[in-house]
This record gives structure tokens, sequence and C-alpha cells, in this order.
């Protein structure tokens, strides 16, 4: 599925850019999403137990290694971007604002700012198998719905607050 609005890569921070041009952009949401808001090493020949290696694989984090040079390397979260993104996201998907701030651990406020202006979609069940639709959170086919449980949380097994498909 194609997004309608693309996360702007030229608005992540220039380490991220750079994560993006190298690995792609799903890459480096990955890297903001799991590793942001914290220092790690990056060695000139990243081992097994390098986070970047645990999270891209051998052959990626050794690409962004020789890119970036091996170092301490501070990993921005680009949380704002990426709740932004996310909100307008799910807001397409038919979630309601009250299972994004939800979903996303953030005021309905919030949530209204960040959709202002967005239509809600149609929710997937309404016009489709379960099995057939996308999780607007991670974009995989047919395991989780936009629906609010009996507790009033949305239900998903993704396990995601961000898409993990950005474009």
């Amino acid at each position: 599925m194609i997004d309608p609005e693309p996360l702007p890569m030229a608005l992540l921070p220039p380490v991220l850019q750079q994560i993006a041009e190298i690995a792609g952009p799903d890459a480096a949401v990955r890297v903001a999403r799991e590793l942001g808001g914290r220092r790690i090493y990056v060695a000139p020949r990243p081992g097994p137990r390098n986070p970047l290696t645990r999270l891209l694989g051998g052959p990626v984090a050794t690409a962004i290694s020789e890119r970036l040079g091996a170092g301490d390397l501070e990993v921005p979260s680009a949380r704002p971007l990426l709740n932004w993104y996310a909100a307008r996201r799910l807001r397409r998907a038919g979630w309601t604002t009250r299972m994004i701030a939800q979903r996303l651990n953030l005021t309905e406020r919030r949530i209204r700012q960040l959709v202002a202006g967005i239509e809600p979609g149609v929710r997937p069940e309404a016009t489709m198998e379960p099995e057939m639709s996308a999780c607007p959170v991670c974009g995989h086919a047919g395991h989780a719905r936009p629906t609010e449980s009996g507790d009033g949380h949305p239900e998903t097994s993704c396990g995601g607050g961000f898409p993990a498909d950005p474009v």
C-alpha cells in the first residue's frame, strides 16, 4: 500500500537521514524507534553484540560504520516526527482520536493537533474481511484491526506504535 503522505525524510535528524540513505527509510525509523535517545558505540567492524548489528544485520551495520565512522553515536529519537506520521496514518485507517492517543501514549488533545485537517478513513473491517486488511500501525496483513476491546484499548498484536513501512 502506498501511503498518501510518506514520511518526510528531509525532516529527520541528519544522522537518521544518513542511515536512511544507506539502509532505507524503514531502517532509519527502526533505529530511531529502538535506539533513539541513547548513545551507542559504532565499532569499525560491528560484531554480533553491537546494537546496530542486532537491529539491522551485519552488512548494514558495517555500511553504517563505514559511512558515519567508528565511535560514539548519539541516536536521535525523532519522536515528534514519528508520532505525527503515525497519528496521521492511523487516522486515515479509521482509528478514533481516543484509540490513537492510547496507542501512541499521547493526550487526545495532542492527537487532535497532529491530525488536524485529516479526515478519518473508513475502518477496514467495514469494507473487507479482517484477514485481508492491513494493520495501520505496521502495515502487515491480517493480524490487527482498529477496533476497541472491552477495556477501551485498540486491539493490535504488532506491538509497535509506529508504522514499520513509512513509504
